[in-house]
């Protein structure tokens, strides 16, 4: 029994002994109230079997109250241990979101790098591209500009061959000169002295006076260009002498007249070499 009806019996108890008691007292002292105890008994009797049907109703309560209170504390029992393995279950997830987010973060990083070497490549590409591209331009102005160094080394072939060409006609061209000019001086000097004249009265050249315009020392004999011709009255045999400022560089002698220019030999040397750009004159 409970607490609760161990109080309820006490006080029912305490209750039937006052009024027996009472009862007690009130027929020792009227036959009157006899009655009305026997009544007031049957009444106390009636009050104590619906107190204890009560008590017993209470009881039950009070007993299904502690049992209900042991099947809520087991139920209690139960969802705590269910709250735990629920908590631990949610730890273990929150765990595992951990470790995937972290994992995510990993991939998100490696994807970044990724990203930038894609980037990296892209740029590299790009950039070898370009210098394909320069370096295609490069060999297509190379192969140009070798086109146009062969044509020209072609040319310039070309010229060298002409010029020696034509340096060799005007070497041929001067031997004649010179062969025609030494007959003509025999002949020359031959009349001289057949009439009793001195050769160097006879043709005796004007003043004239130029410039050197190139000179040729290929060959066994040195060719002489001076800037005057027929148009300066030049004519084969006449002589000059040729100076640069107080160098004298030496004698020339004309051997082939042309109209704007003729063909020199050298007759004798100075101290210094003749070059373009040398005076000439019939005298000093």
């Amino acid at each position: 029994m409970s607490t609760v009806g161990k109080l309820f019996v006490v006080v029912n108890l305490v209750l039937a002994g006052l009024f027996v008691g009472a009862s007690a007292s009130l027929i020792g002292t009227s036959q009157e109230y006899r009655a009305k105890f026997e009544s007031e008994q049957s009444a106390h009797q009636e009050s104590v079997r619906a107190s204890k049907e009560e008590i017993d109703s209470l009881q039950g309560q009070v007993d299904g109250y502690e049992l209900s209170d042991a099947a809520k504390a087991s139920e209690l029992k139960s969802r705590d241990a269910d709250n735990q393995d629920l908590r631990t279950r949610l730890e273990a997830s929150e765990q595992k979101a951990s470790d995937f987010s972290a994992t995510v973060d990993q991939y998100n990083s490696k994807l970044d790098d990724l990203v930038q070497a894609n980037r990296d490549v892209s740029d590299s590409l790009r950039q070898a591209n370009k210098d394909l591209a320069n370096a295609k331009e490069e060999r297509d102005d190379a192969l140009d500009a070798k086109e146009v160094a062969d044509a020209a080394q072609s040319a310039a072939e070309t010229g060298r061959q002409t010029a020696q060409d034509a340096l060799a006609n005007l070497e041929s061209a001067l031997h004649l000169a010179t062969r025609e000019a030494e007959d003509a001086k025999s002949s020359l000097n031959k009349l001289a002295n057949r009439f009793g004249v001195s050769s160097k009265k006879i043709g005796e050249q004007p003043d004239i006076n130029g410039v050197v315009t190139s000179v040729s020392y290929d060959g066994d004999m040195p060719i002489v260009v001076i800037s005057v011709g027929d148009n300066g009255s030049v004519r084969a045999g006449y002589t000059f002498d040729v100076w640069n400022g107080h160098q004298y560089k030496g004698e020339i002698r004309v051997e082939v007249v042309n109209a704007t220019n003729s063909a020199c030999t050298i007759q004798t040397n100075g101290d210094f070499r003749i070059k373009a750009n040398d005076r000439f004159a019939t005298s000093l």
